[in-house]
């Protein structure tokens, strides 16, 4: 179930985390016109943004063209457009930008504004990891754990996954995709079953706030894995993983449900704090998390003790 799926949550990133990235890559030249659009798009200013971009991007300029392309995708004063997301971006991946090729990467990936291929967002992944580019990094990994658009190797993947998390990828994705791994066996003998390593990953990735790190660490403590079953932490770990939980994960409750596998190696009231967490994601109501909260009994205390300060 807890893999780190490319689809990021947030996947929003910060105007100034993406300019660092593209200009990076890009070596592109700050204008007045360009830091206009910077200071515009800061400050909510979609408009200005995208009447100093696009003159540059027309003329060539990869950064313009990449931000463009971050703003037709997310409809950032323009209506959403995938399409013409794609366009500016394939202009300016061309020209060697990293941030761009990733992003391509990610639209052949999902298939937005493009015909799903994934042979051809490996392609882009490939290009832009090469330079470094840590989310490429991370879904060029994906790729080769599954085998999609080219043949499986996990050796890769994890030495990837590792230079995505030692480079300063946020977010736990790498962390949790190393820690799930660890946990399956899947991908042995490269990466064996290993609960002492799918701890530390996964502890590395709730850390970063990653939803399904925290739902592996409580899946641990459900089933005793590498530690001592403790229902009390097991809790802890589904109610922060219900926390972090957005729509970006929601592919999580559309797939087969991996705990079932274990359910008959914890009592039932272990299980029955499990389906709170379950409707809780599933649903989007914060009320099954107060629930949650109310079976955890350390919480409990706390939350007590403080109605009975107030």
């Amino acid at each position: 179930m807890m893999t780190a799926a490319f689809a990021m949550r947030n996947l929003t990133v910060t105007i100034c985390l993406t300019i660092v990235l593209l200009l990076g890559s890009a070596g592109v030249s700050w204008s007045a016109d360009f830091q206009k659009g910077v200071t515009a798009y800061e400050s909510g200013d979609y408009a200005t943004a995208l009447r100093e971009w696009t003159p540059l991007a027309e003329q060539g300029n990869a950064a313009a063209q990449t931000l463009l392309g971050f703003m037709y995708d997310k409809g950032q004063g323009v209506p959403q457009d995938y399409k013409t997301a794609v366009k500016w971006w394939r202009l300016a991946a061309e020209q060697g930008d990293a941030g761009a090729q990733n992003h391509l990467g990610v639209m052949y990936n999902k298939g937005r504004g493009v015909p799903q291929d994934d042979k051809t967002a490996v392609k882009w992944y490939t290009l832009a990891a090469e330079q470094g580019n840590v989310y490429a990094q991370n879904g060029l990994a994906l790729a080769l754990l599954h085998g999609r658009g080219t043949e499986k190797n996990p050796k890769e993947a994890l030495r990837l996954l590792k230079s995505a998390v030692r480079n300063g990828l946020k977010g736990g994705y790498s962390e949790t995709t190393i820690g799930w791994s660890y946990f399956t066996g899947k991908h042995a003998p490269a990466i064996p079953k290993n609960f002492a390593k799918s701890l530390y990953w996964n502890h590395l990735g709730s850390r970063a706030g990653h939803a399904n790190a925290h739902s592996n660490l409580a899946l641990h403590y459900f089933g005793g894995f590498g530690v001592e079953q403790n229902f009390s932490k097991m809790v802890y770990h589904l109610i922060k993983s219900a926390e972090f939980f957005d729509e970006n994960l929601k592919w999580v409750t559309e797939e087969p449900d991996e705990w079932l596998d274990y359910r008959h190696m914890a009592s039932s009231h272990f299980w029955n704090a499990r389906v709170l967490y379950w409707k809780a994601i599933s649903t989007g109501k914060r009320s099954y998390i107060y629930d949650l909260k109310k079976m955890n009994p350390e919480h409990e205390a706390e939350r007590r003790e403080q109605n009975r300060i107030a």
